[in-house]
């Protein structure tokens, strides 16, 4: 089942919701200036324009999100090498972030940031590390034996590399099951991150957070989705990613 990009565009265009501005987590996948390494990077200029319609909107961009009103929280799935070249822009714009990494691509996998780049990034004060899973397969095709394998060996690698305990989950390519969220639940993931659009106080699923696909979206665009314009297309994405 697929929709297309212009389609889902114009239904976005026109679902904007003129209420209160629901606190949202928002995905991106790299940021790019001259070197393009995915075809799901968004450019630097744009991702600044992003970035200042949040602020001239009243939102607050913070770590985690509190408050069901008037917050956002920026994600970066996979860890390309663009947003370790590039974080001088993060720094610049003075935003925290989260970054989920697939740890088999910390061995030095060309076009992913490294170990020694990663424990960089972490150092900052602005970034807050996750797990993709270790080989970023698709969660909800595996059996237990190989998805405990790729959250517990995804969960250990950054906890030894980083010192720290790491609690946040997101499914690669979105895609999860009951069993996914009851198994990570278990091994410690307090957070775990869909890619089902909507209000971050409007759970799914105990721990699930939703989140909306902004990466490629044009200002008209990302202005109607911070105001709750890809709210409508939920049931679209639930039978994309999920399967009970």
């Amino acid at each position: 089942m697929k929709i297309g990009a212009a389609i889902r565009r114009k239904i976005v265009y026109f679902s904007k919701q003129k209420s209160k501005k629901y606190s949202k987590i928002l995905v991106y996948h790299d940021i790019h200036d001259d070197i393009k390494y995915t075809s799901m990077s968004t450019s630097i200029n744009q991702f600044k324009r992003h970035i200042n319609m949040i602020r001239d909107m009243g939102f607050e961009i913070v770590k985690n999100i509190t408050k069901p009103y008037n917050q956002i929280q920026i994600t970066f799935d996979d860890a390309f090498l663009g947003l370790y070249n590039n974080f001088f822009v993060i720094e610049n714009l003075n935003i925290n972030i989260t970054l989920f990494v697939i740890t088999s691509n910390l061995d030095n996998i060309f076009p992913f940031i490294n170990n020694e780049q990663l424990i960089i990034l972490h150092k900052s004060k602005l970034i807050n590390i996750g797990s993709h899973t270790h080989n970023h397969r698709k969660l909800n095709f595996l059996s237990r034996k190989s998805l405990l394998f790729e959250l517990k060996k995804s969960k250990q690698i950054l906890e030894d590399l980083l010192s720290v305990k790491i609690t946040d989950l997101c499914y690669p390519e979105g895609k999860f099951s009951n069993n996914v969220i009851k198994i990570a639940n278990d091994l410690g993931y307090d957070k775990q991150f869909s890619l089902i659009p909507g209000r971050y106080d409007k759970k799914l699923f105990k721990n699930v957070q939703r989140r909306s696909l902004v990466q490629h979206a044009n200002d008209k665009e990302f202005n109607n989705i911070l105001m709750g314009g890809d709210n409508i297309l939920e049931k679209w994405y639930m039978l994309k990613h999920y399967s009970s």
